[in-house]
């Protein structure tokens, strides 16, 4: 038997079959007949007629698609058996379908081998993927969470502490399916504290579209040692020094993240996202920074930009983890002698709609640094004043680090 037709089928004498199937995309039908019956099918819900062979009919007959079907295709799908396994049969057979696709854009690129036809493979392919996720069946009834235990629903795991003491106090951290937007204007911090927090949180992925991954460590390496950076990466250490950074490397060995400082090709970053993520999830994705990504599609950079983040969004809500955008704000702050707005955001598209947290790096005539909470969905924001940006060891530590003080990997004081 076709399985196409006995897929049209269940949905023409089943409501629930055909509901599932109308949430897939008619293209996964290869057989005309099979394609034309979706439509049909599609149009009686629409305009809330019966379904039944005889509305089909009717309905085909008006769209002038009748003679392309005939009586005896209709009569046939009245012999199909309803199928049991409905939603494992359309959704294999959708899998199918998207194999059959990415093949034979394959085939068709095969004769490009170039770096153009090499892009053109990957947006292809990447459009492909977003069909592919643009259908999901994971729908949970209401009964079924709230008998659940709250332990089990609100878990500590369904969030990351940034280890910033008072940012922590305020936003409890970022949470899971959050995309979090960090901006500030040039040299004001959002690289240290974006690789600071990264690197407390653990098990993270860091896209560098600015700093090569040697520049990185040698922050990282500044930050836990207490060493300037430009003495490490020229080697100009004294004894003292040495012995400090080889402490360092010690520390940092603790820790585990994941640094790409390959590509700024949007649907690379993407396509590596979604590797990351299916392969050995992490808790959070960094990205650095927003104006850098290339090769999002759009007319004009706000459109580039809104299909950045709200394809980030997406795919932070799909994989269940924060994801960390760092993005520059334009000059009209500086311009105007004072604290940035969300209007400051440089290019903004829908930045204000699809960030869940938005927080802004600022340092005042005086050198006073500040973390100012602009945007958050789950309620406070404020400003921190609390922390102070040591540039000179690229780390934010708290303003009441005394001399003699050690400012651990945590973001506390010990003795």
């Amino acid at each position: 038997m076709n399985v196409e037709y006995e897929i049209i089928s269940s949905a023409i004498f089943n409501r629930n079959n055909l509901y599932e199937l109308l949430e897939h995309n008619p293209d996964i039908f290869s057989d005309h007949k099979a394609r034309e019956i979706y439509y049909s099918l599609k149009n009686l819900v629409e305009l809330n007629e019966e379904i039944c062979l005889p509305a089909i009919k009717s309905n085909l007959i008006s769209k002038g698609k009748y003679e392309t079907i005939g009586d005896g295709f209709l009569a046939e799908l009245g012999t199909y058996s309803s199928l049991y396994n409905f939603s494992y049969v359309i959704s294999n057979h959708r899998r199918e379908f998207y194999k059959r696709k990415i093949t034979d854009t394959a085939k068709d690129l095969s004769k490009q081998i170039t770096d153009d036809g090499i892009d053109k493979f990957v947006t292809r392919v990447m459009d492909i993927y977003e069909e592919m996720d643009s259908v999901q069946n994971d729908s949970c009834e209401l009964s079924d969470i709230n008998s659940a235990n709250m332990d089990t629903i609100f878990r500590d795991t369904n969030y990351c502490k940034t280890h910033i003491r008072d940012l922590d106090e305020i936003i409890n951290g970022f949470f899971n399916g959050q995309l979090i937007v960090i901006a500030a204007r040039p040299k004001k911090g959002k690289s240290a504290i974006a690789l600071q927090i990264a690197t407390d949180i653990n098990n993270t992925v860091f896209y560098s579209l600015e700093m090569k991954r040697e520049e990185l460590y040698g922050r990282m390496l500044s930050r836990f040692a207490g060493v300037e950076s430009w003495k490490i990466e020229s080697k100009r250490l004294d004894d003292i020094e040495i012995a400090q950074v080889l402490s360092a490397r010690d520390t940092i060995a603790k820790y585990k993240m994941k640094w790409n400082d390959t590509t700024n090709d949007f649907n690379s970053i993407v396509m590596s996202i979604k590797k990351q993520c299916e392969k050995e999830k992490p808790k959070a994705i960094f990205i650095d920074y927003l104006q850098r990504i290339r090769n999002s599609r759009g007319e004009n950079q706000n459109m580039r930009i809104t299909n950045i983040t709200s394809t980030l969004k997406s795919l932070a809500m799909q994989y269940n983890i924060p994801i960390v955008l760092l993005s520059q704000l334009n000059r009209e702050n500086e311009k105007q002698n004072r604290k940035p707005i969300l209007s400051d955001l440089r290019d903004s598209g829908s930045i204000e709609q699809d960030a869940d947290i938005i927080l802004f790096l600022h340092e005042d005539a005086d050198g006073k640094t500040e973390i100012i909470i602009a945007g958050n969905r789950k309620g406070k924001v404020g400003t921190i004043e609390s922390v102070w940006f040591n540039k000179k060891y690229c780390r934010f530590e708290p303003k009441d680090i005394k001399f003699g003080d050690t400012f651990n990997a945590m973001g506390y004081i010990h003795d």
